[in-house]
């Protein structure tokens, strides 16, 4: 057992030196307290491994070449992959490479695309428009009580989405888009709008 030798492979949410292993997301709660940290020493140190068999690699990438490989964008030769959660994810496929595309900082509207197409839009707009709290997309999907209000949120969210892929698409060439995270888990909610919306463009 000993003589096993031990490789690690992690996907992490950008901002994030993939090559170092060092994390440098720092506005995230979940990922606060790993700001700055060399998680690749980190843990070749606590796992008595060498540091050069953990790699890391961008989440969104991550998800849209295993989407290539066998799920929604099976062969594709150009994909796009967004994942759509605590922040927006992004990546491209090409020439058998799934990359980063750090799409989240991409100027749009009134700030950037993270803006508008990530949970915490979610939960402002929905304090916008009824001043109360919700603690995630999930919550708020559920909310039966407030049907009207939720449907509205989900439409625009459907439509900014269409609106923030559409030059993409076009600027990039791309054949494909797979979209995940668990804001996609909600896909029922705001797909029709981004559909109605890329088939008119």
């Amino acid at each position: 057992q000993n003589n096993i030798k031990k490789r690690i492979g992690i996907s992490m949410p950008g901002p994030f030196d993939y090559d170092e292993g060092i994390c440098l997301i720092e506005d995230q709660d979940k990922f606060r307290s790993l700001f700055k940290l060399n998680l690749k020493k980190e843990l070749a140190a606590r796992l008595a491994m060498d540091a050069a068999d953990v790699k890391f690699l961008n989440d969104a990438a991550a998800f849209l070449k295993g989407e290539v490989y066998s799920g929604a964008a099976r062969n594709s030769q150009n994909a796009i992959g967004i994942t759509l959660g605590t922040g927006l994810g992004s990546a491209f496929y090409r020439e058998g490479k799934a990359l980063d595309a750090a799409l989240w900082q991409s100027p749009f509207k009134k700030g950037i695309a993270e803006d508008y197409l990530s949970t915490r839009w979610f939960l402002k707009r929905y304090h916008e428009l009824t001043g109360l709290e919700v603690k995630g997309v999930k919550e708020l999907n559920g909310l039966q009580d407030q049907e009207k209000v939720v449907q509205t949120i989900f439409e625009e969210f459907g439509n900014h989405l269409a609106e923030f892929l559409i030059p993409i698409i076009a600027q990039q060439g791309v054949h494909d888009v797979v979209l995940g995270g668990n804001i996609a888990n909600a896909h029922a909610r705001f797909m029709p709008y981004l559909v109605s919306k890329l088939n008119n463009n």
